[in-house]
């Protein structure tokens, strides 16, 4: 599998807990895309169905890691915040079950698979269907947009998970309530989402047998997700009528008769298990020539489903209601992302950025596919400098410090990109967006599509804006002649320069 969107995790960073030996974390070098996924899902929810559950706590968001960065790390850049919107919309759909009555959850299911089965079979959702209908129009109106064949794939797993009763109250063996858990934690949701993130093409014939070989995968996060919001579920079943809770620990408790403490112990030894088993599967998949190049895919991605779960679940609010998101995010989910084009227009002086002349005015007529496409990645890079240009703005007005780790999101993550093909980053215009609008214009005009890719050119324009980025800063701190001119100035870019972002962190050491 190539790893062209993410990064790799130092195993020192973060505790797996024993619950993911064997399995790296990565994270999505675009994970601030996910963020605008969840906040835009938030205001839509509002505007269709009013307040959000009580019991909702940032969903998937995280202090250190957002979720579908870390169990998809390999998702197309254009379709994470998709993907972090449709599992927001599962989250919070699953926080309106928790508190609901058994009726009102039936209710709720039906609406859902009415507008679901709608779709599939016109093409289309009724006009007047319910709220949470007429958010999945919409998302899904954007997912056939980018790739409408593996759009009705998505929406076909997702009614295969919505067929399964969520009304049991009751389970034969744990076997059986293992059966019923790896579906209710969404895995089927999860599996599309997969192949819709990823772009893959699961063979009819092999859908089976990769539902098969995940299993263990489901295992581990269905039980790990049992044992890390333990506290609020419990909470959420007492505010209840339901008489059994569907949750691992409950379930080796009653069966066995022991305290909550070694039904823990017992429901997370499952989970190694079922992680040891997953790891041997993936150190051979290479051997499955049974299977196709897709299929081989989703198995290796589906590995980070298991850490990046653990590494998400261990701070995330959801579970925890001690933990808090940062500072930043907090005020970017009341008051939204800054207006990036009226932020940089106001830099400027005036109300609206220079756009007297069309560019085929000034450029002349894209002649055939690859200049129009080298001139529609140019403007998108024009439009992430205004956004970084934002950011800037942001930061060095006073409304917010930095940290380190959001001071190089900034100049690492592309917030706002929107083709697949590169990990393209949000730069200064003087910087990074300029080398990349180059490497994207040679690229277009490149004939072979094994050299075409400009996902190398890319990285390269990424490092040398990076360099740039940070000497920059180094120097403006650093001369006594600065180049930008007036001392209040330098002042204001300091606050949001590499160099401040590590002492407000308290590191004074090397950069």
């Amino acid at each position: 599998m190539d790893y062209r969107f993410s990064h790799l995790i130092g195993p020192s960073s973060y505790d797996n807990q024993g619950l993911s030996n064997g399995i790296p974390l990565r994270c999505h070098r675009n994970s601030d895309v996910e963020e605008a996924g969840t906040l835009r899902l938030r205001r839509d929810w509002i505007k269709n169905l009013g307040s959000l559950p009580s019991s909702s706590k940032g969903g998937n968001l995280g202090p250190i890691y957002p979720f579908i960065s870390v169990v998809i790390p390999e998702c197309l850049p254009d379709r994470l915040e998709i993907a972090s919107y449709l599992n927001k919309f599962g989250f919070l759909h699953d926080d309106l079950i928790d508190t609901a009555t058994m009726e009102k959850v039936v209710d709720l299911n039906k609406g859902i698979m009415e507008s679901v089965e709608e779709w599939l079979g016109n093409a289309k959702f009724v006009d007047e269907g319910p709220g949470e209908g007429r958010i999945l129009q919409g998302i899904v109106a954007e997912m056939v947009a980018i790739d409408a064949p593996r759009a009705v794939d998505f929406m076909n797993w997702y009614k295969m998970d919505l067929d399964v009763p969520r009304d049991r109250t009751t389970f034969a063996d744990f076997g059986d309530y293992l059966d019923f858990r790896v579906v209710d934690m969404g895995a089927l949701v999860l599996t599309g989402l997969m192949t819709f993130g990823l772009a893959l093409t699961i063979p009819p014939q092999e859908k089976d047998t990769c539902w098969r070989l995940t299993r263990p995968v489901w295992v581990a996060m269905g039980l790990t997700n049992d044992v890390q919001p333990w506290a609020k579920e419990v909470k959420a079943f007492q505010a209840t009528d339901k008489t059994c809770m569907p949750n691992g620990v409950w379930i080796i408790m009653k069966r066995d008769s022991v305290d909550v403490g070694e039904a823990k112990l017992r429901v997370l030894q499952v989970v190694k298990s079922a992680v040891a088993e997953y790891t041997e599967l993936i150190r051979n998949i290479h051997k499955r020539v049974d299977l196709s190049q897709d299929s081989r895919l989703l198995l290796e991605a589906a590995q980070y489903m298991i850490s990046g779960n653990v590494a998400w679940g261990t701070t995330c609010p959801r579970y925890h209601a001690e933990q808090s998101l940062t500072k930043y995010q907090l005020a970017r989910m009341e008051n939204g992302w800054p207006d990036p084009m009226a932020l940089f227009a106001s830099s400027l002086g005036s109300k609206t950025p220079h756009t007297n002349s069309p560019a085929s005015a000034v450029d002349g007529t894209a002649q055939d596919t690859n200049d129009v496409k080298g001139a529609h990645n140019g403007a998108n890079e024009l439009q992430n400098m205004y956004m970084g240009q934002s950011h800037d703005i942001y930061w060095s007005s006073g409304m917010a410090q930095p940290s380190t780790e959001e001071y190089l999101k900034m100049v690492d993550y592309s917030k706002y990109a929107t083709l697949s093909t590169t990990p393209r980053t949000q730069m200064k215009p003087e910087t990074g967006g300029l080398f990349r609008i180059l490497a994207s214009l040679m690229s277009s005009k490149l004939s072979d599509p094994k050299f075409a890719a400009p996902g190398p050119m890319m990285d390269i324009s990424t490092l040398l804006g990076r360099y740039f980025q940070v000497r920059d800063d180094y120097m403006n701190l650093s001369s006594s002649a600065t180049a930008k001119g007036s001392r209040p100035e330098v002042d204001s870019e300091a606050r949001e320069s590499a160099v401040h972002a590590r002492r407000v962190e308290g590191d004074a050491g090397p950069y």
